[in-house]
């Protein structure tokens, strides 16, 4: 039933409950902005702030193209045991798919990218021990560069007004030491 009303297996931004949602919640005014904007706060962490308001409208009118049960369901599955593995499909597909009981984790240690990694303290999404347990299966980890404001979080890093120096002026610093052939990864956890 909750899979009908979010549109099926693919949720998106134009399925009718969300329509619904941004019609009666995320309208233009002021006050319902603010509305719309706890739910998102609820979600990532609160930063009333740092918050550039004036975007809310603008993000709810252009929100993502949506996400499918299936990628949303994975991460569930990943926060649940704090792995990062591939999609448990139950042990009988699993035995199938991946010859084993058990989803098979991800091996990062394969990764060939060099990789500078920003997060804040006030992201829900990345908490401390999520970000030191990636740091240390990262085997090209550049700089672990934790954003110097306590309450920065998960939306903050594309609807902050101090994104540029608080992050993006350590992006564009790395950009511009690596020659422009080599590979590079920027990741907020």
């Amino acid at each position: 039933m909750l899979l009908n009303l979010l549109g099926g297996y693919k949720i998106s931004s134009n399925t009718k409950l969300i329509q619904q949602f941004r019609q009666y919640i995320c309208s233009s005014s002021e006050l319902d902005s603010r509305i719309c904007a706890i739910f998102d706060f609820v979600l990532c962490g609160f930063d009333w702030k740092s918050f550039n308001e004036t975007l809310t409208p603008i993000v709810a009118a252009h929100a993502s193209q949506g996400a499918s049960a299936k990628q949303i369901l994975h991460y569930a599955q990943m926060q649940g045991d704090l792995g990062f593995h591939h999609f448990d499909h139950g042990p009988v597909l699993n035995l199938i798919r991946y010859e084993s009981r058990d989803p098979p984790a991800y091996n990062l240690s394969q990764a060939t990218s060099h990789v500078v990694l920003h997060h804040g303290a006030g992201d829900w999404l990345g908490s401390d021990s999520d970000v030191a347990r990636l740091e240390e299966q990262l085997p090209n980890l550049v700089e672990s560069h934790k954003v110097n404001y306590d309450d920065f979080s998960h939306f903050d890093f594309t609807l902050s007004k101090d994104v540029q120096p608080l992050v993006y002026s350590y992006v564009l610093q790395h950009m511009s030491i690596w020659p422009p052939d080599s590979q590079i990864v920027v990741l907020n956890p």
